[in-house]
């Protein structure tokens, strides 16, 4: 009898709740916010971030029949447009010089001609950092370390220890008591190669005073979701292991990840806006639309099954996921954004549109002249 009361009062309950639920007005159904007017409202830090990744020593557009893509000339161009109105950083994430972990011997002089002049390509380009990857080394250690010097290029390299040429980090103060900190990751399977999560246990005391952690990295998006659960700051993972591109990032604990298509043929964008509070979560405005859908159907199926959920436990067990779905929903609605981090991101294809002579068109012309002799 008394389990029989406690059913009764708990299907009551459902059903007070339920009406509730039925008359809510969608969120989402007000203006939509842009991220300028977030920003300014929460008094966020704008920052841009572009980055490439697994250029895999390509110089010059793909051989696509149709709309090639890629190529330093476009990456050059792409870059200069997109810098300008906010604090910059240009990345790479590294397997910038070679496309495997050894060097077709016909063809050495002329991939060890291209990996010097793609060193040099990335200074010009403004490069901040660059990670150094696996197949970075397929020409060996002394080749990269010496032709990088030669270059002037930032290198960095967080688990491999490389002598005093290769940064174990970098801080970058990006206005004043906004700080990013910068790691770099190569593949633990290397050769002397640190496990990155304990390299991230270590580097605790250089994220005392760190508003966003970057992360460079040739790890693959399994090892990329391992480490977003070990930094406990906003975060950005930028890998440069996956050959494809994505628009919409992996979001995983504090971090967002995502990564370019490789040889050149993509570039990445982020225009973040963040707080100093250290918030972990993040908002794109460029998804309210599909919140205020999600939020109506959660809506439409609450006000189909309420009247059922007295009758069966799967029924209310549906109605109470459906509550915490609109609930979750309710948190990026345009009234509740205080205090998020803001993003948006997309990948660029290197086309037509990013084609023009530049200050490395000589390098592009030079390569092209010695494959038709």
């Amino acid at each position: 009898m008394r389990k029989f009361l406690e059913v009764v009062v708990l299907f009551s309950m459902i059903s007070c709740a339920s009406e509730t639920h039925r008359n809510e007005n969608n969120p989402f159904e007000s203006d939509k916010i842009s991220s300028e007017e977030l920003a300014k409202k929460n008094q966020l830090q704008p920052l841009k971030i572009i980055y490439t990744g697994r250029i895999s020593g390509e110089y010059d557009v793909c051989g696509c029949a149709v709309n090639p893509k890629g190529g330093l000339e476009r990456r050059h161009n792409f870059t200069q447009r997109t810098k300008e109105g906010a604090p910059s950083l240009i990345l790479d994430a590294g397997n910038l010089l070679f496309a495997s972990g050894k060097l077709d011997p016909s063809k050495k002089s002329e991939q060890l001609a291209v990996a010097k002049t793609l060193m040099a390509a990335q200074v010009k380009i403004g490069v901040l950092v660059q990670n150094i990857g696996e197949n970075d080394l397929s020409a060996g250690k002394d080749f990269l370390l010496q032709e990088g010097a030669k270059a002037g290029l930032p290198m960095l390299s967080s688990n491999l220890d490389l002598g005093p040429a290769v940064m174990p980090f970098k801080k970058v103060e990006v206005s004043p008591g906004f700080k990013v900190l910068i790691l770099g990751f190569a593949s633990p399977s290397l050769d002397g190669a640190k496990d990155p999560i304990l390299v991230l246990s270590d580097m605790k005391k250089q994220m005392l005073d760190i508003n966003l952690v970057v992360v460079l990295s040739d790890l693959g998006l399994a090892w990329d979701k391992r480490l977003a659960e070990n930094i406990f700051l906003p975060h950005i993972i930028l890998d440069s292991r996956e050959s494809y591109g994505v628009d919409l990032p992996h979001h995983q604990a504090w971090g967002l990840i995502s990564h370019v298509q490789f040889q050149g043929a993509q570039a990445g964008y982020y225009d973040l806006f963040i707080g100093k509070s250290h918030e972990s979560k993040w908002f794109n405005p460029g998804m309210q639309d599909y919140f205020k859908g999600r939020w109506a159907q959660a809506q439409n199926e609450i006000n189909e099954i309420s009247d059922k959920s007295a009758e069966s436990l799967d029924y209310s067990m549906r109605l109470e996921e459906l509550k915490k779905l609109k609930s979750e929903l309710n948190e990026y609605a345009p009234g509740n954004l205080d205090q998020k981090n803001i993003y948006t991101h997309q990948t660029f294809d290197l086309t037509e549109i990013y084609a023009g002579k530049n200050e490395l068109t000589p390098f592009v012309e030079k390569f092209k002249k010695g494959k038709k002799k």
